[in-house]
C-alpha cells in the first residue's frame, strides 16, 4: 500500500501457507508476490526470507525490509503506547491473563510489558502452533523440532532478535487441526469469521480451563 502511494515497485516473498486473500490483496496494490515452496527449512535458499535477501542483493536499487531481523523499538512502542492503554481502559484494569501469539514478537512484547508494569501478577501465555520454534525454545533454550504447519500469524521457524521471553510465563502448543476445528465452530455457531491464529487461542484456553483461576478475565491477542 505504501509502495503504491509512493511510486515504488514492491516485490514480496511469502511462505506457501499464505492465504490467497492476502496474496490477492497485495497484488491489487500492485505488488509482485513470489510464493516459496511448502515445507522448506529456514536454511534453504528457497525459504521466503532467504529469497528476499537474494533478490535485494541482485536487483539494482533494491532495499530489503526484513522485519524478522529488525531490532527497531518502534513496533513495540506502538503497542505499548497505543494498543495497551486501550486494553487496560476497556478492561477497567482487571486483567488476569494475556493469551497472545508471537511471530516477529513486537506485539506480545509491547502488550506484555505494559500489562506487567501495572500488575506483575498478570500471567502472559503464548499460544504456539506445533512445529514452531517457540515452545521448545521456551522450555529447553533450543529451537528444536521445527516442522511445517498451516497456521498464519503465529509461530516462527527461528528466534527473532526482538523476542523477549522473560515477559512470557507459559508457552502452550496447539495443532493445526485443533485450531481449524474451532475456526469452523465459531463460524457455524457464532457467526464469527476468524483465522487460524484465533482458533489457536481458543484451543489453548480450552486446555487451560481447569487450571485458570476462578472468575478470571483474559485478553486474547491475535493477528
Amino acid at each position: 500500500m505504501i509502495a503504491a502511494a509512493e511510486g515504488y515497485q514492491c516485490l514480496v516473498t511469502v511462505p506457501a501457507k499464505t492465504s490467497s486473500e492476502k496474496i490477492r490483496t497485495m497484488e491489487l496494490f500492485g505488488a509482485e508476490v513470489r510464493v516459496s515452496p511448502q515445507g522448506v527449512s529456514v536454511n534453504s535458499p528457497e525459504h521466503d526470507v532467504n529469497r528476499a535477501r537474494r533478490l535485494a542483493e541482485t536487483l539494482p536499487g533494491a532495499v530489503l525490509l526484513n522485519q524478522y531481523q529488525s531490532q527497531d523499538q518502534d513496533n513495540i512502542d506502538a503497542h505499548y503506547d497505543g494498543t495497551d492503554p486501550k486494553i487496560w481502559e476497556d478492561m477497567d484494569g482487571r486483567v488476569d491473563y494475556l493469551v497472545a501469539a508471537a511471530s516477529f514478537g513486537g506485539t506480545v512484547r509491547g502488550i506484555a510489558r505494559y500489562l506487567k508494569e501495572r500488575n506483575p501478577d498478570i500471567q502472559v501465555i503464548m499460544h504456539d502452533p506445533k512445529g514452531s520454534a517457540f515452545f521448545d525454545y521456551f522450555h529447553t533454550g533450543k529451537p528444536d523440532a521445527v516442522s511445517s504447519y498451516r497456521i498464519e500469524g503465529a509461530g516462527k521457524d527461528g528466534i527473532c532478535p526482538i523476542h523477549d521471553f522473560s515477559l512470557i510465563d507459559r508457552v502452550e502448543s496447539f495443532t493445526d487441526e485443533e485450531a481449524f476445528a474451532l475456526v469452523q465452530r465459531l463460524a457455524c455457531q457464532e457467526g464469527l469469521l476468524v483465522g487460524g491464529c484465533a482458533g489457536g487461542v481458543l484451543a489453548v484456553i480450552n486446555k487451560l480451563n481447569n487450571n485458570i483461576r476462578p472468575a478470571s478475565r483474559a485478553v486474547e491477542e491475535t493477528i
